[in-house]
């Protein structure tokens, strides 16, 4: 049928009724001539959170749509607190204040939405809230804050970051001998410079002496910023401050000869800027979020036993590993940390979208495909399925049992974490994982079924595609399921 005709037509069959409005976020082609065009329900010009709908089609014939729509709302959105008082319950909650906040430079501005207050779609899990974006000051973290528009009580908070390969042991970082640091002087926009570094591991090096990336001039110096289209679209710090924070100011060599100085902080540097000219080359995406832009990276800070992407900082912060001392600062980690990004903003994560608690399981394995494509792309003759192995070994894909903590083969197979919320995302995606182990490289069937592989290329192009076009926010297994197969299909 025609997809212009598909949500009139089908209109109450969706669950469109009086007062639902699906409001166009996006309308995209791809390279195939598929068009795909993104929806976000609206009830009583309310935005309701969590719920999308899209559209795949070619020459007006609709081939595929998909989302979720609440059915039956039923409520009054007049009568609410002014956003003022709410502002003031989320910024007690956040253990912060207007002063604070205005002096970090970060908006206060509320939205008003429809919630959801449960994990469920049903109408009854919805509340109309204000969402503030703050940062805690207890943990230096961002959270979004939820203040119920009528009782001003907060409903919910959930972190804006993805907190990767964490343990819960202290550690004694190694420590390098630092080339200078600045004290936060800004870098202008001169040409890049090509410049040369040892990583902090010699199997990146694949036989090589030394490695090169760009840096930008600093006066007589050389900083670990890098431009894109736009200027200091990356920028790497050291976390002297220990304070989690980017502050620190730039990193600065004397020469364009950086040798082993800073190994984990040229490490990350240099990871990015690969990532940024693979993502570009191999599946024109020019940033993380499609404008030229990377992220702000801050490594070393001795408190952090983890690895994480904060996504409306565009920041990435990278610590030391369990009990090893070892930086956190390898190429798949920092793949994997920088892949959040780029699928945040493919997915559509934003301040009005929410996300379920499958698809953060989606978004881990995301992170772990894309960061074994870049270890295959880097060393094709010395990649794994293994993630974090030069660190210390976290997550199997090929064969998920074998994972630091044990992950399940299967959907809700054995090892399978029902704590979704604390554990969930890093453990049950081993499933995930393995199903992009299998296509890829086929197994022989001793334990199972046959699979025949269709190679890294075909399996990249499949995820990718499935990521930009059809996973948001609100998706979840089944979702992904039936767009792999579309894709699939489609593609091959």
């Amino acid at each position: 049928m025609k997809a212009s005709d598909f949500l009139t037509k089908y209109k109450s069959e969706l669950g469109i009724r009086e007062y639902y409005e699906l409001r166009l976020l996006e309308k995209s082609k791809d390279k195939f001539n598929l068009q795909h065009q993104h929806y976000q329900l609206f009830y009583k010009g309310i935005p309701v959170e969590g719920s999308f709908y899209s559209i795949h089609y070619q020459d007006d014939r609709l081939l595929a749509a998909q989302g979720t729509i609440i059915l039956d709302l039923e409520m009054d959105v007049l009568g609410v607190i002014p956003e003022s008082a709410a502002l003031l319950t989320a910024l007690s909650a956040a253990n912060t204040s207007a002063e604070e906040v205005k002096k970090e430079g970060t908006k206060m501005d509320g939205v008003l939405l429809l919630a959801q207050c449960k994990e469920d779609f049903l109408k009854e899990s919805y509340c109309l809230a204000y969402a503030f974006d703050l940062t805690d000051k207890k943990d230096n973290s961002p959270y979004r804050i939820y203040v119920d528009a009528r009782s001003g009580q907060v409903v919910k908070r959930i972190p804006l970051y993805q907190n990767c390969f964490e343990s819960s042991d202290s550690v004694e970082p190694f420590s390098h001998e630092p080339s200078q640091v600045s004290s936060g002087q800004t870098v202008n926009l001169s040409p890049k410079v090509t410049s040369t570094f040892i990583p902090n591991h010699a199997r990146y090096l694949a036989g090589q002496s030394s490695l090169s990336f760009e840096t930008l001039p600093s006066g007589s110096n050389f900083a670990l910023r890098f431009n894109t289209n736009v200027g200091n679209a990356l920028q790497v710090q050291q976390d002297l401050n220990a304070n989690g924070m980017f502050d620190d100011g730039d990193i600065l060599n004397p020469t364009t000869n950086w040798a082993n100085n800073n190994a984990n902080a040229t490490t990350a540097h240099w990871v990015i800027q690969r990532m940024y000219q693979y993502m570009l080359s191999t599946f024109g995406r020019n940033g993380v979020d499609g404008n030229s832009n990377l992220a702000r990276v801050s490594v070393g800070d001795p408190r952090a036993n983890f690895a994480q992407w904060r996504h409306f900082e565009n920041r990435i912060l990278i610590g030391f590993g369990q009990g090893t001392g070892l930086s956190l600062s390898t190429l798949d980690i920092v793949s994997h940390e920088l892949m959040h990004g780029y699928t945040n903003y493919m997915t559509g994560v934003s301040n009005l979208s929410g996300s379920s608690l499958e698809f953060n399981t989606l978004n881990e394995a995301f992170s772990d495909m894309l960061a074994t494509m870049m270890e295959r792309e880097i060393l094709p003759n010395d990649w794994n399925w293994t993630i974090g192995e030069d660190a210390w070994l976290l997550r199997n894909m090929s064969n998920p049992e074998l994972s630091e903590v044990p992950q399940p083969r299967t959907y809700q197979g054995a090892n399978w974490s029902y704590d979704v919320v604390q554990d969930g995302p890093h453990r049950n995606n081993g499933f995930l994982n393995r199903w992009f182990f299998l296509i890829t490289d086929g197994e022989q069937g001793n334990t199972g079924p046959r699979v025949y592989p269709i190679g890294m290329q075909a399996s990249s192009n499949i995820v990718y595609r499935v990521i930009d076009d059809y996973i948001q926010p609100s998706s979840g297994f089944a979702t992904f399921r039936n767009a792999t197969l579309f894709v699939s299909n489609f593609l091959y």
